[in-house]
């Protein structure tokens, strides 16, 4: 065997000469440390300026307790829910937090500097956000997408309620997701950084089932929500968690002294009914865009609740959609839990100037083939993708289209007929219009390249339009 292994390392010719070397700087067994300028990390929290109950709009101001700002995280403390609070409680009906709740609680979040608004996200654009460029760890255990929380339950307060619990929230701001874009909030003498949540209400938060049973004795949860609504709860403690860096004194005084032009990313969104035709006019996004995220939703799938459910399906049905099937002796939790959860997507294409920049293609090329090039992260949800990148999670931009410097820019889809004929096998007649396309909506979301701008002790963006 070493005989074997020493003659592989001596069968050496000419074509090895160009990737192997004899200098002892190259060797891979060599350890080589890179020096950096000392610095340390640290958390502070800030506390709402107003309310910060469902369904408010309340403010943080950014104390500059640090040189840098890092990472944030939008922290709730989640009630106590139980039966108990449900307003009949005659009946054996679960609760549960919808799916992926530290996400929905946030409705949209804003960043301001010096009163300007620099960028503003949604829960759902922080969700997709998450699914592609995080881990799987952080998609469970900071979110509250556990089973304690989302599981179910219909034990009554002093038995075992879904207990109170925190949930911590990522912000996405491109400061938020690397250590070396950190902002350098010692050079904004002049300028304050505002972050703004509004809270999303009450009733999009949680979930009222019951268990049923059909003709065929299959069990299965239906929503019971529109009937049996739960009193509202207090939403408590909330804060933002700031991870701030403190700098060598050295560092300090160059950092502050200094005019920063920083590389940003920012968010854009467009939101229209499906309704008004099947083309989006894209010309409103400005800006070197390096990707584009779009889904659709079904009107009474959002508003059961299942707000991030962006498939032909809800996780459970409606109540008087089961009652029919169940009166008409149909076997219907077998009919509905064999049903898949459709793309809403047939096929779409994107046209710049009126020129196809990707031509026709279907769903799987914009869920899995952009995934696999792209991201190599797993969807949680009916998400379509196109990046102009050749690698939109490297922080150096690797390609874009400036949108800022085309006529016009259009996406064009069609509507998965399957989906909606499947969606028609579980509901009842009466009940087909919510497959109707005046029921649907599509979100786009952009993901642009700019610059936030650092002198004399005050910020701007470098380019508005």
């Amino acid at each position: 065997m070493a005989s074997a292994a020493l003659t592989q390392l001596v069968a050496i010719g000419a074509q090895e000469t160009n990737f192997l070397s004899t200098d002892a700087k190259d060797s891979v067994f060599k350890e080589s440390d890179k020096k950096i300028n000392n610095f340390v990390k640290s958390t502070s929290s800030m506390y709402p300026l107003g309310s910060s109950n469902w369904g408010c709009t309340t403010k943080f101001k950014i104390e500059k307790k640090g040189d840098l700002l890092n990472s944030m995280y939008f922290v709730a403390k989640l009630p106590k829910i139980s039966r108990d609070y449900l307003s009949d409680t005659s009946n054996s009906n679960y609760v549960r937090w919808v799916d992926y709740i530290g996400n929905v609680l946030i409705e949209s979040v804003k960043l301001y500097i010096g009163g300007q608004l620099i960028d503003e996200q949604t829960g759902e654009f922080t969700q997709i956000y998450t699914d592609l460029y995080d881990d799987d760890w952080n998609k469970l255990c900071l979110i509250g997408l556990d089973d304690s929380l989302i599981k179910p339950n219909n034990e009554s307060v002093s038995e075992f309620p879904v207990e109170s619990t925190h949930v911590y929230v990522p912000l996405k701001f491109w400061f938020c997701n690397s250590l070396n874009k950190s902002l350098p909030l010692i050079a904004l003498q002049y300028h304050d950084v505002e972050i703004e949540v509004k809270i999303r209400d009450w009733d999009s938060c949680y979930q009222v089932l019951q268990e049923i049973t059909d003709s065929t004795g299959k069990k299965g949860f239906v929503h019971m929500q529109e009937f049996n609504k739960m009193k509202q709860q207090p939403l408590e403690s909330v804060r933002l968690d700031c991870n701030y860096i403190y700098l060598d004194s050295e560092e300090r005084k160059r950092v502050a002294e200094a005019d920063h032009k920083i590389l940003i990313t920012q968010c854009q969104h467009i939101e229209c009914p499906v309704s008004q035709g099947k083309t989006v006019d894209l010309t409103s996004f400005n800006h070197p865009v390096k990707e584009l995220f779009f889904y659709f939703t079904n009107k009474f799938v959002k508003d059961l609740p299942d707000p991030f459910n962006f498939s032909s399906k809800p996780e459970y049905m409606m109540k008087d959609v089961s009652d029919h099937h169940i009166t008409n002796s149909s076997g219907f939790f077998s009919h509905y839990t064999t049903a898949t959860k459709d793309h809403i997507l047939d096929e779409a294409r994107i046209l710049i100037n009126g020129y196809p920049r990707v031509e026709w293609r279907d769903f799987k090329y914009y869920y899995y083939l952009q995934n696999y090039e792209n991201y190599r992260n797993k969807l949680e949800h009916h998400v379509y993708l196109y990046s102009f990148s050749g690698n939109p999670k490297s922080e150096t931009p690797m390609g874009s289209l400036n949108f800022s410097r085309v006529d016009n820019a259009h996406l064009q889809f069609t509507i998965n007929e399957k989906s909606r004929k499947q969606a028609k096998k579980w509901l009842d007649p009466s009940k087909y219009y919510l497959t109707d396309d005046s029921n649907k909506t599509v979100n786009i979301y952009a993901v642009n390249y700019n610059y936030l701008i650092i002198k004399s002790g005050m910020a701007g963006l470098a380019y508005t339009t």
